[in-house]
């Protein structure tokens, strides 16, 4: 069964008509969910992680603050100690062998400038290595999520048709200020007014299923 089948079943109609718009609402519920996990718990940053390998150029990060950094001590070794990700601001004292945030070979550091990661001491080509949180590609036909748990596919889910709720919802209000406009036959009117309601209803349920999918995790 597919996303598109699954966010069918939960809204009670057919999604043909929306096929351009779903694979957007399918990549907007992996963010949502990843950003969610994070804040619950930031340990979950590893669910979704890739490894990406950098050197004195620094790392560009798209995602935040990744969830770990190592560093090789030399480029022979495979030994990759953990860097400490300290503030920006503690540029100069990382480089201060006086200073007791000296970054060496055995206790090396990352900082974050900009959106730019860097390592200290500075590292051989492909020296360092992130585990930066990544936005999977969804596969909607497959039912897939790469770099994404599998028992959090139904919250992606839940967030993509409360987006097609959102959307549907907004399409019926003009269809009705249209028909109250054009004064339409009332029975009309009632038609509309009545599957407004059924929407908002929905929505509103839907929302709380999504919501009630992060407890077993925590809170946010």
């Amino acid at each position: 069964m597919s996303f598109t089948e699954k966010m069918s079943y939960w809204v009670g109609e057919s999604l043909t008509a929306f096929t351009t718009e779903i694979p957007t609402w399918l990549d907007n519920g992996v963010r949502d969910v990843v950003q969610k996990m994070r804040a619950i718990n930031f340990e979950y940053s590893r669910a979704f992680t890739v490894k990406a390998t950098f050197d004195v150029a620094g790392l560009a990060l798209s995602t935040g603050v990744p969830y770990a950094v190592t560093r090789k001590r030399t480029a022979l070794e495979t030994i990759s100690p953990l860097c400490t990700i300290v503030d920006p601001d503690k540029i100069d004292s990382l480089q201060d062998d006086t200073s007791i945030y000296y970054a060496t070979a055995d206790y090396p550091a990352a900082y974050i400038l900009g959106k730019t990661l860097f390592v200290l001491p500075v590292p051989v080509a492909g020296g360092a290595a992130a585990y930066v949180t990544t936005i999977g590609t969804v596969t909607d036909a497959s039912e897939t999520i790469t770099n994404f748990p599998e028992e959090l596919y139904g919250q992606v889910v839940l967030h993509a048709c409360t987006q097609f709720l959102a959307f549907r919802i907004g399409n019926v209000k003009e269809e009705l200020r249209a028909y109250l406009n054009e004064d339409h036959d009332s029975e009309l009117v009632q038609l509309k007014t009545v599957e407004l309601s059924r929407l908002d209803s929905l929505l509103v349920y839907l929302k709380s299923k999504y919501e009630e999918g992060f407890a077993p995790f925590g809170s946010f």
